[in-house]
């Protein structure tokens, strides 16, 4: 991208999670994540989606959460962690519809920014393993992209009835 004096221009990526546990109707734990991985999947989606006629945009996105501590690199793929994501006690990947339903997209200081909306995972039936990681994935299981992931800045473990309410701003800019 050049600007107008024609200097070549970077384009940035800057995600930013936003994640909160909730105990019968309070907040006790919350945190923004800022640290986040771009997987080489999820940016050769993002790029075909928007450049080329090869993909087309999911439905649904999904956040889902991860229960161990896997080392997580920019070549992941979703497939890599299959058995990393949290199970049983009604958890399933949060769906976020692809459409301006599940994404705000407004302009913040010249630049744009996509919102997603808030999505709750509950225990339910027993407490969880400890969440270590938050994705952004394209199905709602593992044969699809893993767009973005972000470690926890504090492992989260739910009892039955808690939450954890998850939402994602994704901004481009030079």
């Amino acid at each position: 991208m050049l600007s107008e004096d024609g200097r070549q221009l970077m384009v940035k990526y800057k995600p930013t999670w936003h994640i909160r546990h909730i105990r019968d109707g309070k907040v006790i734990w919350e945190d923004e994540i800022l640290e986040n991985i771009l997987h080489d999947e999820g940016e050769e989606y993002i790029l075909q989606c928007a450049f080329s006629e090869e993909v087309v945009p999911p439905v649904d996105f999904y956040f889902g959460l991860y229960d161990v501590d896997p080392t997580m690199a920019e070549g992941d793929a979703l497939a890599t962690h299959s058995g990393d994501e949290l199970s049983g006690s009604a958890y399933a990947r949060q769906p976020i519809p692809s459409t301006a339903v599940g994404w705000t997209v407004t302009q913040d200081a010249g630049d744009y920014e996509a919102q997603s909306t808030d999505e709750t995972f509950t225990a339910s039936g027993g407490a969880w393993a400890a969440a270590r990681f938050l994705f952004l994935a394209t199905t709602v299981d593992n044969t699809g992209k893993l767009i973005a992931s972000a470690q926890l800045s504090a492992d989260r473990t739910l009892q039955d009835g808690d939450s954890l309410q998850v939402s994602m701003d994704i901004k481009l800019s030079e």
